[in-house]
């Protein structure tokens, strides 16, 4: 594969429904629009586990490429100092808000799946992505610029 930077997922999507590139790594937001519209073809889901969204395609490692995990996510973060009781509140509240059913159906139409967790979960989470993406940096010979 040769990498086509873009300024942008438009441009690059633009360019695969012309035939200019050939594949394009995207999250399913932007995606799913054109898969429904037969625009573009899903190769694989880049999770452990398929999409709600679109449950028939199937996860990379199912496609070939075991272990194979890339996923964009969001997190809510606050300044180190803030009080710990102050920051459970806030995730509680934040939690229950992206668990409310009409939240849930909004994040869905746009192709997104609440993830909201504790503030120990989100930040086991951050260290284990910072391991791994750290490893890929590194075995890839990939220098900061």
């Amino acid at each position: 594969m040769v990498h086509v930077p873009y300024r942008g997922a438009q441009p690059a999507l633009t360019d695969v429904v012309a035939g200019h590139v050939d594949m394009f790594f995207d999250t399913l937001a932007t995606s799913v629009p054109l898969y429904r519209d037969s625009k573009v073809k899903l190769l694989g889901i880049a999770d452990f586990k398929r999409a709600g969204i679109v449950p028939e395609v199937p996860t990379m490692s199912e496609a070939g490429l075991p272990g194979f995990r890339s996923i964009t996510w969001f997190g809510l973060v606050a300044p180190p100092a803030t009080p710990a009781a102050l920051a459970e509140k806030i995730n509680r509240d934040v939690v229950e808000v992206l668990h409310g059913n009409d939240v849930v159906r909004m994040l869905h139409k746009i192709s997104l799946e609440p993830g909201a967790t504790s503030p120990s979960e989100t930040a086991r989470f951050f260290a284990d992505e910072a391991t791994l993406w750290s490893s890929v940096i590194k075995e890839a010979g990939i220098e900061p610029q």
